[in-house]
């Protein structure tokens, strides 16, 4: 299990990468409990460290709540939260969600490659 938080995290280091404006990334079981999280170095969250779970578990109920609409839209891929000091964006993965914070600057356009990026980590 450690291995696979291990590879996990190795893996999911590279969306830091993938543009300077992300803050962290959250790899989030379907009931919002933290599988690995990456964080930028030198830059603090946000929100106090005991609301970090509520952020989460409110993340799960987002994707869980539009799951009946599945059926007939098909199933959700992406939620964008803009925030007046950053961008949440919450990539719903077939068995796990990745919950990316970025800084207020991140170009909206980039969301789709953002998620093709991930997609091609195998972080599920």
């Amino acid at each position: 299990m450690e291995t696979d938080r291990s590879y996990l995290k190795e893996r999911a280091d590279h969306i830091l990468e993938f543009d300077g404006s992300i803050r962290s990334a959250v790899l989030l079981t379907s009931e919002g409990k933290p599988v690995i999280k990456v964080e930028r170095p030198g830059i603090p969250p946000l929100e106090p460290g005991d609301e970090v779970d509520t952020v989460y578990a409110k993340a799960s109920i987002a994707i869980g709540m539009s799951s009946p609409m599945n059926k007939y839209y098909g199933r959700l891929r992406t939620i964008i939260l803009m925030r007046d000091k950053m961008i949440m964006i919450c990539f719903n993965l077939p068995a796990r969600m990745m919950l990316i914070t970025t800084g207020p600057d991140f170009q909206i356009n980039r969301v789709e490659e953002l998620g093709q990026f991930i997609d091609q980590l195998n972080l599920d």
